[in-house]
């Protein structure tokens, strides 16, 4: 299974919640290693830069790797084979690609094991094949980034896509989700409430909400039940960020005020 690197999580944290705007990089470069690299720090388990072996500088435009198509699962793939130098040593055993900001040292950005594993000879040209990256941003049970924010990353970290830091980000509840639609709170007291978050300390992949916030009491006689939160980068209208179940259920009667407190919302990248 690929993973982003402690830096990529900071990144995409700061972009999403924090406006701290990421650009992409211009040129990614491609390497090769004998075992799962360390998320954070100096590169590991890559090859030694010897016997003929050297990262691939990829520019980092749409050319190379194509827009998410804007249905089904958001995947990114390379659109142009990618070639490593020919070994002029034995390299090794490869068990896992990465990709990093720079031609040596510099950040890694995510990486992944290989489909198998394969031993790089002298003579030996190793090759990914367009298509053969294969990356999307996977949700776990408790809520995740949504459709639409996969493919504005993704594009934005393969491709270099413009997708604008959000200037502001707005917390709301519902009572239920289906799909990635949330049946937002409809009483006439409610509103989004627009929350600063954290930015993300770099290793922990995690941005919590910095100010309380408290949610006008209902107005209606009926009383209900809200289960879900939703992000958006507007307060009425724009686009669902993230979305996913409270902790717990709550249920609200007329009257009733709901409190976030601070540090209660808390989104993670991992």
């Amino acid at each position: 299974m690929s993973a982003a690197s402690d830096y990529l999580e900071k990144k995409l944290l700061d972009h999403l919640l924090v406006n701290t705007a990421y650009a992409g990089e211009t040129t990614l470069f491609f390497g090769l290693c004998t075992a799962a690299p360390s998320e954070g720090g100096s590169p590991t388990n890559e090859f030694a830069f010897s016997g003929g072996y050297a990262r691939v500088a990829v520019t980092n435009d749409e050319t190379k790797f194509p827009p998410c198509a804007i249905t089904g699962i958001p995947t990114k793939i390379n659109g142009t084979l990618l070639a490593f130098p020919t070994a002029t040593a034995a390299w090794g055993v490869a068990s896992h690609w990465a990709i990093y900001n720079a031609a040596t040292a510099g950040d890694l950005i995510v990486y992944g094991p290989l489909a198998t594993s394969f031993d790089i000879q002298n003579g030996k040209t190793p090759k990914i094949p367009i298509g053969a990256m294969s990356l999307t941003i996977a949700v776990g049970s408790g809520g995740g980034v949504t459709d639409y924010t996969k493919r504005k990353l993704l594009d934005l970290i393969f491709g270099k896509t413009s997708f604008p830091s959000p200037t502001s980000v707005h917390v709301g509840l519902g009572t239920a989700l289906s799909g990635e639609t949330l049946d937002e709170w409809t009483d006439a007291n409610y509103y989004r409430q627009s929350t600063a978050f954290t930015a993300a300390t770099l290793g922990v992949g995690t941005c919590p909400n910095t100010g309380a916030k408290t949610f006008a009491g209902t107005g209606s006689s009926a009383p209900g039940t809200l289960t879900h939160y939703g992000i958006w980068d507007g307060g009425l209208g724009g686009n669902l960020l993230i979305v996913g179940p409270l902790n717990s259920s709550k249920v609200i009667a007329t009257g009733d005020t709901v409190d976030l407190g601070i540090g209660a919302c808390i989104v993670t990248l991992k």
